[in-house]
């Protein structure tokens, strides 16, 4: 809580989300450590064999060692804190490699487990490209990884992790859909799927990407999601006015504009934006 603000600004600062969002992760975070640490017990307790004669059987759940958390730009704190949160409570040391784009983040979270008076370096951020990071993995004292990030990026860390036989958690990039059905709540499927492609500027693994709607309310939907989508104030990300901060790189922006005109060449129609602003 100490320095929430100073996280918040952060994040804003680096990635460009706006600043009450940027705040909003922060309750996200605490959130899933909270629930993490109510079912660690009982996840991390031996699992009970059924019983042989002259046997004594049970699965226990003991730690990897030193587990390597890869974590993604996009939900830097909420994407680090499953797998560094994870990773104690089962007993490991974590290394934090956070993305170059937030790597105040990473400082962060080594700086907030080191102020528990646990033992030293429990916690340790580290910044490395892509080589010293396939190094560690193949070379190093690191027994578990968990990548979040790209398809390719999982490629290189899987391969990674065989040259030592090893596991690893991979959660990549996804391409998602959503479909409305005749039947649906109009007003709800288009308030929930247009936040869903529009949040973090559309900068998310399980972001909207495309919705398929029945012929019978495409109208409808249509009508209903346009009023939602001009309602975005897109700005600079401290100021409290914005709702919709700027993509986290400028050649993000090249690529979508790119995306727009081969959609619109190929038969679709521009209802509102389309062209890039600079703020």
């Amino acid at each position: 809580e100490e320095t929430r603000e100073a996280i918040s600004a952060g994040i804003t600062a680096q990635m460009g989300r706006p600043l009450a969002q940027a705040r909003g992760e922060i309750d996200g975070l605490l959130e899933r450590f909270y629930y993490l640490c109510d079912i660690a017990p009982k996840t991390l307790a031996p699992d009970a064999i059924p019983e042989k004669e002259n046997f004594h059987r049970e699965i226990i759940h003991e730690p990897h060692g030193v587990v390597l958390i890869i974590a993604a730009w996009n939900y830097p704190l909420l994407i680090a804190a499953s797998g560094v949160a994870g990773a104690l409570l089962a007993g490991n040391a974590v290394l934090l490699k956070h993305s170059t784009r937030t790597l105040s983040i990473g400082e962060h979270f080594e700086k907030a487990f080191g102020q528990l008076g646990a033992q030293d370096g429990l916690v340790q951020h580290v910044v490395m490209d892509h080589a010293n990071t396939a190094r560690l993995i193949e070379e190093g004292d690191v027994q578990h990884v968990a990548f979040t990030g790209s398809v390719s990026g999982g490629s290189e860390i899987y391969a990674s992790a065989a040259k030592r036989y090893f596991d690893c958690n991979l959660e990549l990039g996804g391409k998602d859909g959503a479909y409305v059905a005749p039947d649906a709540d109009i007003a709800q499927s288009a308030a929930m799927l247009v936040d869903g492609a529009m949040y973090n500027s559309g900068q998310c693994c399980c972001g909207i990407e495309r919705v398929y709607v029945h012929s019978d309310v495409y109208d409808e939907f249509l009508a209903a999601c346009l009023p939602l989508v001009e309602g975005y104030v897109l700005g600079d990300p401290l100021d409290a006015a914005t709702t919709q901060g700027p993509l986290a790189v400028a050649s993000s922006a090249k690529l979508m504009e790119e995306q727009v005109a081969e959609a619109v060449e190929s038969g679709g129609k521009l209802l509102v934006g389309g062209k890039t602003r600079r703020i």
